[in-house]
């Protein structure tokens, strides 16, 4: 158990199964809260106000035109209607406090908080948490990129061996 000690470090949490590990991971990782933006705090993904109805009232159109991305509007039924779709936000940007009032007014929450699973302890064994997120298709790919990479280095070398005999023939 001292293994975990350096794991241990911030807002942190256990898990404890007797069940398949990876069955645990997926509904661990699966589970999600959608979250609104926080102004300085960096956005996790890129934000895309949707074309369509607002359903605000024509007097705050200026409030769209002030920000610093100018988000096309027209007045459609006595409510506000987005024409285009915006970028207001690109991954790792900071966040401002005009981009947080303003989908706090579409009533967008475009950030998800959930559990990340960094580490995993079985059996007096501890390994990353990507571990559990791999599966057969993706162990194969690396394995066949591996061989790639020696019969590469043999032909190169001039060195046959059962990598290297496909390419010579």
């Amino acid at each position: 158990l001292l293994e975990l000690i350096p794991l241990v470090v911030g807002n942190c949490g256990f898990v404890f199964t007797k069940k398949d590990l990876v069955n645990a991971f997926e509904i661990v990782t699966a589970n999600k809260v959608p979250a609104a933006a926080k102004a300085g705090a960096f956005s996790q993904s890129e934000v895309i106000i949707p074309k369509g109805p607002t359903g605000l009232d024509p007097g705050q159109t200026n409030f769209f035109h002030a920000m610093s991305v100018s988000i096309p509007t027209k007045i459609v039924k006595g409510a506000i209607e987005i024409t285009a779709p915006v970028v207001v936000l690109s991954e790792g940007e900071k966040i401002n406090s005009s981009v947080v009032a303003l989908l706090g007014k579409l009533n967008i929450k475009p950030f998800f908080y959930g559990i990340k699973v960094t580490a995993v302890y079985e059996n007096g064994d501890t390994y990353s948490g990507a571990v559990l997120s791999m599966t057969t298709e993706s162990i194969l790919e690396k394995v066949v990129e591996g061989i790639r990479y020696i019969a590469a280095i043999g032909i190169e070398i001039g060195f046959p061996h059962a990598g290297t005999v496909p390419h010579s023939i």
